[in-house]
């Protein structure tokens, strides 16, 4: 529709797009650790949301781009994954996508308060395409943006142009269209299990599935939550959780799924007072032609994680004198 396609096109606006038909929403195993304020104890359950929309997940976030600090790389424990290596990764994604940061006229307007402050605490305050540093350090946001500040989500980036140019007579994607198994070669004993192809649905018809076979390879790209979720489905995956949920052809037993973490987050809300509202909070200035301000305009990077400052808010807060500092923990990357 028109108003998903605004959605889409501004990373600002995802607050809104999670709890739209562009979202799948699922919610998480309990958080033993998290305090329930209407239970008033321990023990929460959180949504997660992933996209729903050609492009996944990328079509619906906030389209930040950050990077570890230098030397991070190396405690993940990745065979043949250090920062150097990581980097070339990285400069490829960049320059595929156009990573930048907003415009200067649409850059909050008290932005350059907050570097002021990073530097008074030790940050090292740093601009460019692509930023690394053994130090902590901050800078303007990062976004995937074009050069009119529109979202470029990976649909954009990476199907589109070769479904124009490159593969553009042997490539076809199917939507509305739901995977839900991988289908795997007859078991012999002491073989190899290969995948040969995929069942899939309609959306309209589940009840009616269709089986799709591969001439080399099956690739699965389904993001962190239903990559696992679809190897599971198809028999890969612990195997007292999968008969537990009716799943008797078991083709390996596999730790698929089980090392899923969440991210521990705060955030600080205050009041600013003293100056004028800041535009990104204005809602009389907050238009369909500005889609490229960012949900945040400031990161830093420090050993274990990062935070973000903004005005920039949920449509509830607007016209209202408040900024937000947010602190993520990175969690443990397992490969």
């Amino acid at each position: 529709s028109e108003d998903e396609n605004t959605f889409i096109k501004s990373n600002r606006r995802s607050y809104e797009m999670w709890d739209s038909s562009l979202s799948e929403t699922y919610q998480s195993e309990t958080e033993k650790h998290l305090f329930d304020p209407e239970t008033s104890s321990f023990g929460r359950t959180l949504p997660i949301h992933t996209g729903k929309t050609l492009g996944g997940t990328s079509s619906i976030n906030a389209g930040q781009w950050t990077i570890p600090t230098n030397g991070t790389i190396e405690s993940w424990d990745i065979d043949g994954l250090d920062t150097e290596t990581a980097f070339k990764y990285y400069n490829t994604a960049f320059n595929q996508i156009g990573i930048s940061s907003p415009p200067e006229h649409l850059r909050q307007n008290y932005s350059s308060h907050w570097f002021e402050a990073a530097a008074n605490a030790g940050f090292q305050v740093l601009d460019g395409p692509i930023l690394g540093s053994s130090e902590p350090h901050a800078y303007p946001v990062r976004q995937a943006v074009n050069t009119s500040g529109d979202r470029v989500t990976a649909c954009e980036a990476y199907l589109k142009p070769v479904m124009l140019k490159k593969c553009k007579n042997n490539l076809q994607v199917l939507q509305n269209t739901t995977v839900t198994k991988v289908i795997f070669n007859e078991v012999v004993s002491g073989s190899l299990k290969v995948a040969k192809g995929i069942e899939i649905v309609n959306t309209g018809d589940i009840t009616s599935k269709t089986t799709i076979y591969a001439n080399k390879e099956v690739i699965i790209s389904a993001g962190p939550y239903e990559s696992p979720k679809l190897l599971q489905l198809s028999g890969v995956g612990p195997e007292a959780i999968l008969k537990s949920n009716g799943i008797e052809d078991i083709i390996a037993d596999l730790p698929v799924g089980e090392r899923t973490q969440s991210r521990t987050a705060a955030y600080s809300l205050a009041m600013y007072t003293g100056v004028p509202l800041d535009w990104s909070n204005d809602v009389n200035k907050i238009s369909k032609e500005a889609s490229g301000v960012a949900i945040s305009d400031i990161i830093g990077v420090y050993d274990g994680g990062y935070f973000e400052a903004t005005f920039a808010l949920p449509p509830s807060n607007y016209n209202m004198p408040q900024m937000i500092v947010y602190c993520g923990l990175n969690p443990s990357s397992f490969g």
